[in-house]
């Protein structure tokens, strides 16, 4: 039996991508935290395959800041933020982790908030905030009314737990439980996103943890003590960005179709494959219906995003069919070995 004992403190874990140019909001606002000196942490700049000298800039930006908080730099080779989730957990020092994209600048408790939020409650696994867009120009009115779908907003109430209600914490910000993660890792848990020839083949990885941390019985807690903003440029605006993005939201939603079905049912599926072709006939009368909408709805713009989402879980289910049962025989085994182990 492997248990996990890691030392009590923060680890920083940003995340970049050709990110120079952004780094150095991003590493003072990292650095401007207002936190106890009791509480130990550690700053790791995740370069995932940039074209650009992130990794030196993110070295010389943290050198002329002057702080003298441990401050290291990995190179992931593999392009795709999961990669260096992985990479950066892997490497990381302490017992509560926070995720910080090369867009998002944390507000100066939001260490000593974490910590004391993860610290008073074991059974959190993984904490959210409240994010603040900074829009680089301003979005489109029809964008206005969905624009949690770029991952801000408040995602609860107060102080809260939204295992039930929003179910997952958006990555930016997010704060995770090394030790429960690494109980998931010692049960077999590997993101659905990455196919057996460790290819990412999905999206939304936040959103897949998550539901395995829920599976594993910790909570989701959200808190509007966590305050970061998120910078989102003028492109991630664009109707055609928006309209990828919600096929992408489609395509990763059903590798954890597993998932939520163990959630409300703790048992295993015996035909996986009669529930993958209902959940298609399930999608294509979903677009159907969209498209009927489309004749007397003034919101067209967010009937095609629904139909973009459906789209892709049928494309989704399609290419998955013959490895659907397969979603359900991993996930069952992980639940059975997760039964089995004690922290």
């Amino acid at each position: 039996m492997i248990t996990h004992s890691n030392p009590i403190g923060i680890s920083v874990l940003v995340f970049g991508y050709n990110s120079a140019p952004r780094l150095e909001k991003v590493l003072t606002h990292i650095s401007n935290q207002k936190i106890s000196h009791s509480i130990k942490w550690e700053v790791i700049l995740m370069d995932n395959a940039s074209k650009d000298n992130t990794t030196e800039m993110g070295k010389n930006i943290w050198n002329k800041i002057g702080n003298n908080i441990p401050f290291k730099t990995i190179i992931e080779q593999k392009e795709g933020l999961v990669y260096s989730r992985i990479t950066a957990i892997e490497n990381s020092t302490y017992e509560y982790l926070i995720f910080v994209d090369d867009d998002n600048l944390l507000d100066s408790n939001y260490l000593q908030c974490a910590c004391e939020l993860m610290s008073a409650n074991i059974s959190i696994g993984a904490l959210g905030g409240k994010i603040e867009p900074v829009y680089e120009v301003s979005p489109s009115v029809w964008l206005t009314q969905i624009e949690n779908c770029l991952a801000v907003g408040e995602q609860g109430n107060g102080t809260e737990d939204i295992s039930e209600k929003k179910g997952f914490v958006w990555g930016a910000g997010m704060v995770l439980r090394k030790s429960a993660y690494q109980k998931l890792i010692n049960a077999g848990f590997n993101f659905f996103i990455i196919n057996n020839k460790k290819k990412l083949v999905g999206y939304g990885d936040d959103y897949e943890l998550c539901l395995f941390l829920r599976l594993a019985g910790y909570k989701i807690f959200y808190s509007e003590k966590l305050i970061l903003q998120h910078i989102i440029v003028k492109s991630r605006l664009e109707w055609n960005h928006i309209k990828k993005l919600y096929k992408k939201f489609g395509i990763s939603s059903i590798p954890v179709d597993s998932v939520f079905f163990y959630l409300k049912n703790n048992q295993q599926k015996s035909f996986p494959e009669f529930v993958c072709l209902w959940n298609m006939f399930s999608a294509v009368k979903n677009i159907l219906y969209n498209f009927i909408k489309l004749s007397y709805s003034d919101s067209s713009k967010l009937i095609l995003l629904d139909i973009k989402y459906f789209e892709g879980r049928f494309y989704s289910l399609i290419k998955s069919f013959f490895s659907y049962r397969k979603y359900y025989n991993n996930t069952f085994a992980i639940k059975k070995k997760l039964d089995g182990i004690n922290f």
